[in-house]
C-alpha cells in the first residue's frame, strides 16, 4: 500500500520552517509503505507548482537539494504541499511519469490504492493515457470534470461510481489553487487541524501524525468518514465542505 501526506497552509501561514521539517519526518516515517519510489509537490496561491520525483527511498528525494525544486520553491506563497511514497504494482519507478505526484491537465493529485479496470474505463471514457499506472485514471477523470476554476462535482461522482478497486486520493484543481480536494474512500487517511498554526496535516497513517505533533498544542483530529469527498479551503481549515460518493467497492460491500 502506498502511503499518502500533506498539509494545507492557512492564507497566512505560521511556522514555515517548522512545517518544512515536519513534512520531510512524514514522509521519511511513510517509506516503508512506499519503498519503490518518493516524491513531493508544492502549490502556491497562483497556482504556480513544482514537482520533484526519485526513484527510491526518501532519502534520495533530499540527497540533492539543487535538484529538488518542489521543496526549494516552498516559501510563505505556498499553500499546498502533497507527497507520496510508492509500492508499484504496475508500471515501473524508473518512469517519472509513473511516480506520483501526477499531474494531467489542470489537476495535479496523487492516489493510494488499485483500480482494476482502469484499462477499460480509459477506453470507456476516451482518456488520454501517457503512463502504465491505474492511478492516472483518477487524475485524469477529475480533470476532465475541470472548467476554469470549476469542478463538475455531479460528473465527477457518476465517474466516480465506476470505479472497481479500492482508493483514496488527494487533488488540487491548479486553476484554483486554494482548494485541496479529498477522495476518501476505503483506503486511510487521517486529518489533524491547527488553528494558530493555521495548518492542515494529513497523513495514510495517523501514527505519523501523531509523531510529528507530539508535545504541540492545539493539534486536534478532524474526521472524514470513508466514502466521502471533502474538499478544505485556505480561507477555513478546519470546516471542509463535505459530500458521500459511491465506487464498486462500497456497491459491493452494500449487496
Amino acid at each position: 500500500m502506498c502511503r499518502q501526506v500533506g498539509i494545507l497552509m492557512g492564507k497566512k501561514p505560521v511556522d514555515l520552517i517548522g512545517m518544512k521539517k515536519k513534512f520531510v519526518t512524514m514522509l521519511s516515517l511513510s517509506q516503508q509503505g512506499g519503498p519503490d519510489a518518493a516524491g513531493m509537490a508544492t502549490i502556491d496561491s497562483n497556482g504556480e507548482y513544482s514537482i520533484s520525483k526519485v526513484q527510491g527511498l526518501v532519502p534520495n528525494l533530499f540527497k540533492d537539494m539543487d535538484s529538488n525544486h518542489a521543496f526549494n520553491n516552498w516559501d510563505t506563497k505556498t499553500g499546498i504541499v502533497v507527497g507520496h511514497t510508492r509500492w508499484v504494482t504496475r508500471g515501473t519507478a524508473s518512469n517519472p511519469l509513473d511516480n506520483h505526484p501526477l499531474r494531467r491537465g489542470d489537476v495535479l493529485g496523487t492516489h493510494n490504492g488499485t483500480i482494476t479496470n482502469a484499462d477499460r474505463l480509459f477506453k470507456i471514457f476516451n482518456l488520454p493515457r501517457i503512463s502504465a499506472v491505474d492511478s492516472e485514471l483518477l487524475v485524469q477523470l477529475v480533470n476532465a470534470c475541470v472548467t476554469g476554476t470549476k469542478l463538475d462535482e455531479r460528473t465527477m461522482d457518476r465517474a466516480l461510481a465506476y470505479i472497481e478497486g479500492n482508493m483514496s486520493a488527494v487533488m488540487v484543481n491548479l486553476n484554483n489553487p486554494n482548494e485541496l480536494i479529498i477522495i476518501k474512500g476505503d483506503r486511510p487517511l487521517f486529518f489533524f487541524t491547527n488553528s494558530e498554526k493555521r495548518a492542515m496535516l494529513y497523513s495514510t497513517e495517523r501514527q505519523v501524525l501523531e509523531a510529528v505533533t507530539k508535545g504541540e498544542k492545539g493539534w486536534g483530529e478532524l474526521k472524514i468518514p470513508h466514502y466521502h469527498i471533502a474538499t478544505f479551503s485556505r480561507k477555513n481549515l478546519n470546516v471542509p465542505k463535505m459530500r458521500s460518493f459511491y465506487f464498486s467497492d462500497k456497491w459491493s460491500r452494500m449487496i
